[in-house]
């Protein structure tokens, strides 16, 4: 099992860097992915209460992650604003969704400076000697990993049912990443030669729906964001409304796609149960 951490490891390894020398928005996607990945294989690796060591290094893992999270939803929200432009044949819609555009492009920068300067702050060799150095203390042994694969699953149900009753955003959040962290776990299992495709297939369709969702929902928020401010209001009145319109329909459609995600869900849990 360590040995495919190790890789897993190489690959946030190698994309980290990018980050400083580029602003490709698939570099940012691939680093945050990454991380990920290599927290829940060292959540696999070592049961808890973890090591300091561990502890310490999922820390990093997750502030990286967290320093570019701005950066990726900005991302995000550009690429979906552009193409909301192209469909629009009015020019007073597009200039409308222009004021959006230019808000989100200027946050873009802001986020783009803070992240480098977190992430630059961080000792890329000391980083990568002391997570090779945990994954080589361990062996490759995939005793762990059925248990790890338990938790996740007790987990995920657990935030699935607290996600279904109170339909929260933040509940839902979590269900998200409870979703994230058994697929990661899976592929971990995958990779070692347990059988679990058809499982790990639906959860991959699961966190498309949601993952869409949370991208409609950072849309919506800094749409509604960069339309607020008093000189849009007061100045573009008549764009503002043109896209409060549009976002009250998208409201209705993330509606949908919740309720969607909760069906795909219960199927998933019934297979998995043999109800």
């Amino acid at each position: 099992m360590a040995r495919v951490a190790r890789k897993r490891l190489r690959n946030f390894l190698r994309y980290l860097p990018q980050v400083l020398s580029s602003e490709d928005p698939q570099a940012v996607h691939r680093t945050r992915v990454s991380s990920r990945r290599v927290e829940e294989d060292i959540a696999t690796l070592f049961k808890k209460p973890y090591p300091k060591k561990a502890r310490r290094l999922r820390k990093t893992l997750k502030r990286i992650r967290r320093d570019l999270g701005g950066w990726r939803n900005c991302d995000v929200v550009l690429a979906l604003l552009e193409k909301k432009r192209r469909r629009l044949r009015g020019e007073s819609l597009r200039a409308a969704w222009s004021l959006a555009e230019r808000y989100v492009g200027d946050e873009r920068r802001r986020e783009i400076d803070r992240a480098r300067r977190k992430v630059d702050q961080q000792d890329f060799p000391g980083l990568a000697a002391r997570l090779e150095k945990l994954l080589t203390d361990e062996a490759d042994d995939i005793a762990p990993l059925t248990d790890a694969i338990a938790t996740a699953q007790e987990q995920w149900r657990a935030s699935l049912s607290v996600a279904e009753k109170s339909r929260a955003d933040d509940d839902l959040h979590a269900f998200r990443i409870a979703t994230k962290k058994l697929r990661y776990r899976l592929e971990l299992g995958r990779a070692l030669g347990l059988d679990s495709a058809p499982l790990l297939k639906r959860l991959k369709h699961l966190q498309r729906i949601l993952g869409h969702w949370h991208d409609r929902e950072m849309f919506d928020h800094m749409t509604a964001e960069a339309i607020a401010r008093p000189k849009v209001l007061l100045r573009r009145a008549t764009a503002a409304r043109a896209v409060l319109r549009e976002l009250e329909k998208d409201g209705r459609r993330q509606a949908a796609a919740v309720e969607e995600s909760f069906r795909v869900a219960r199927e998933i849990r019934q297979t998995d149960r043999g109800e």
